[in-house]
């Protein structure tokens, strides 16, 4: 008797774990530029400084997520993914597409967040004039920035 319990017990924790598992899917995100940064999927953070991501998406929901990619406070990018248009119910009824599933492509589900050059370049200006500064300065505080090297 015991020794059945324990089977059916063993069966639902199994018939649990299929189930949670055919119940998510996972969506790879991704900088378009291959760069490192911080992912926040609908405002929380869910990767730190990484060039790809996966975050589960449970089926029993809408897939529609606004993803950004992130290095400090300034937003690079920003993606909405997933199913964002309204249709109506006669165009639902006549689809195949399942709204709770995600979009797939060749690689699956994959979010690709496009960087806007402008953000980058110009916090790569901004950061390249303080490393400028802060060797001006550290020059200056230096004894061979006196003359006294001559």
């Amino acid at each position: 008797m015991l020794v059945f319990f324990a089977s059916v017990l063993n069966l639902d924790g199994c018939a649990v774990l299929l189930y949670d598992i055919s119940n998510t899917q996972d969506i790879i995100i991704e900088a378009e530029d291959g760069g490192v940064y911080d992912f926040y999927v609908n405002n929380s953070i869910v990767c730190s400084q990484t060039d790809r991501c996966i975050y589960p998406h449970y089926k029993n929901s809408i897939c529609q997520y606004t993803i950004d990619a992130k290095r400090g406070e300034e937003v690079y990018g920003t993606l909405f993914y997933g199913y964002w248009e309204e249709r109506s119910t006669f165009a639902k009824m006549m689809s195949k597409r399942d709204d709770n599933k995600c979009p797939e492509g060749w690689k699956g589900a994959s979010a690709i967040v496009e960087i806007d050059p402008d953000v980058k370049r110009r916090v790569e200006s901004a950061e390249r004039k303080e490393r400028q500064k802060k060797a001006d300065a550290q020059w200056m505080s230096s004894p061979l920035s006196s003359g006294s090297a001559e």
